[in-house]
């Protein structure tokens, strides 16, 4: 990794470091609603556009309303197990992020 400026300069599969002066919490929030905006807004012009069948909107609706019910905690322990351990993506931008945007879909 390349320092320059004072910033330090990667790819989001690098591993994490400390951002602590140089706003490591905006890019996170930033990539956050790069993947969770653009599906819950297709989600929702799907639903009350295109959705026909009822029983489809009724089994979504309960699932969003499920998610929106989970403990923050659980998305991060699902994150890590997941994201970290099993697809290998270590502890990095990328695994934070979308774990960022799964916790915020149901709200969004």
């Amino acid at each position: 990794m390349e320092v320059s400026g004072g910033l330090p300069k990667g790819t989001p599969l690098e591993p994490g470091r400390n951002l602590a002066g140089g706003g490591g919490f905006s890019r996170p929030c930033f990539d956050r609603l790069l993947v969770a905006f653009p599906l819950a807004l297709g989600g929702a012009i799907y639903l009350s556009e295109y959705g026909r069948s009822q029983r489809f909107n009724q089994i979504v609706r309960f699932l969003v309303e499920c998610l929106a019910a989970v403990p923050s905690i659980l998305y991060g322990l699902f994150g890590y197990a997941f994201l970290v351990v099993f697809l290998r993506f270590g502890i990095s931008l990328i695994a934070g992020a979308l774990v960022l945007a799964s916790s915020c879909f149901p709200s969004s």
